[in-house]
Order: C-alpha cells, then sequence, then structure tokens
C-alpha cells in the first residue's frame, strides 16, 4: 500500500493539488493531516488520477477540502477522477449540503417548560412514594392494633428467603454480567 501524499503546486493565484497513494481509513491520521493544511488560491484543481484506492472516508476528506475552498471564497473542483471512484465522489458531494436550521425558542420559554417538566416529573415519584409510604403506615397500624394478627414465624421466613436466601442467585447475576461487560470492553478496547 503506497502513502497518501497531497503534492501542492501553486502557479499564481492558481492552486493545483495532486493526491496520490491510497486515501483509505488505514492512513487516517495522515490524510487529516493532510487536508486540514492550510489552502490559498482563487482556483483550487485537486487532481485524483494518481490515487490508487479510495474509500468512503478518503473520498469524504476530499470532498470536505473542496467544501473547505469553496466556503474560503475559491472555485474548487475534482479533477483526473478515475471512472470507478466517480459514483462514491458524486454520492459524496450530495451529502449535506443544506445546513439544518437550529430551532429557535425564546429562553423565557424553554426556562418555563423545563420547570413544568421537572414538577410534573417530582409530583408524579412523590405520589408514588406517598403511597407506598400510606400502604406500609397501615400495615404496621393494623399489626399494632391486632399483635396476633400478624405471624412473626411467617414474616422472619419471608425475610430469610428473600433476603439470605437470594444472595447465591444475585451473586451469580452479577459475576455473569461483569463477564459480559468485560468482553464487550475487549472488543472496542482492541479497535483503539
Amino acid at each position: 500500500m503506497v502513502a497518501p501524499t497531497l503534492t501542492r503546486t501553486a502557479e499564481g493565484d492558481r492552486l493545483a493539488l495532486l493526491a496520490r497513494g491510497a486515501w483509505t481509513v488505514e492512513s487516517a491520521d495522515a490524510l487529516t493531516a493532510l487536508v486540514e493544511a492550510p489552502v490559498a488560491g482563487t482556483q483550487v484543481a485537486i487532481d485524483l488520477s494518481a490515487v490508487e484506492r479510495l474509500d468512503t472516508f478518503g473520498a469524504w476528506l476530499l470532498e470536505r477540502l473542496a467544501r473547505r475552498c469553496r466556503e474560503g471564497g475559491a472555485s474548487a473542483e475534482l479533477t483526473g477522477v478515475p471512472p470507478r471512484f466517480r459514483g462514491l465522489l458524486d454520492e459524496l458531494a450530495t451529502v449535506n449540503r443544506v445546513a439544518v436550521p437550529r430551532r429557535t425558542r425564546p429562553i423565557l420559554l424553554s426556562a418555563v417548560e423545563t420547570l413544568g417538566r421537572r414538577t410534573a416529573g417530582f409530583v408524579s415519584e412523590l405520589s408514588d412514594f406517598m403511597g407506598t409510604l400510606g400502604l406500609v403506615i397501615v400495615a404496621l397500624g393494623r399489626s399494632v392494633a391486632r399483635p396476633r394478627a400478624s405471624r412473626l414465624i411467617s414474616v422472619t421466613y419471608h425475610l430469610d428467603r428473600v433476603g439470605w436466601q437470594a444472595a447465591g442467585i444475585i451473586v451469580l447475576i452479577t459475576f455473569l454480567i461483569g463477564c459480559i461487560i468485560a468482553q464487550q470492553g475487549l472488543f472496542n478496547f482492541r479497535r483503539s
């Protein structure tokens, strides 16, 4: 694989850029540095006749370079494009052409909406908490009013069953989730 280069030749206000080598994602760092270098000239021609390999990443960097030149007031064109790269470059030339307009809202309206949503969420959670607390208080009141109705052996049995005997399955599930997270992390860290 030939390392990518971008040779600059200035002729007055015209700048000719000759791209060579493999413009693929394997050379991402080098390509980004080549494309980010300042470009001066009112007419920029980017010659792709010496590009051996081109993928979407490299094509997008070339398109981004041409757009940056156009935004700076220069005319930019891709020349010498081999037919096998023409479809990809034509497709990328149509991507993100129009900036998406940002939705502007008054700051006061946005603040009032945020306050309303948070207040409604807080009231809902408070209602759920108060309902649970009320049920616990009613159950405690019944056991105090009629102590014979509450069975200490039944309460102890359920606390043992739900608490102590469930510890094994909780440890097993925690271990398995840790294994899954470690495996997913291994795949992600291996890529970088």
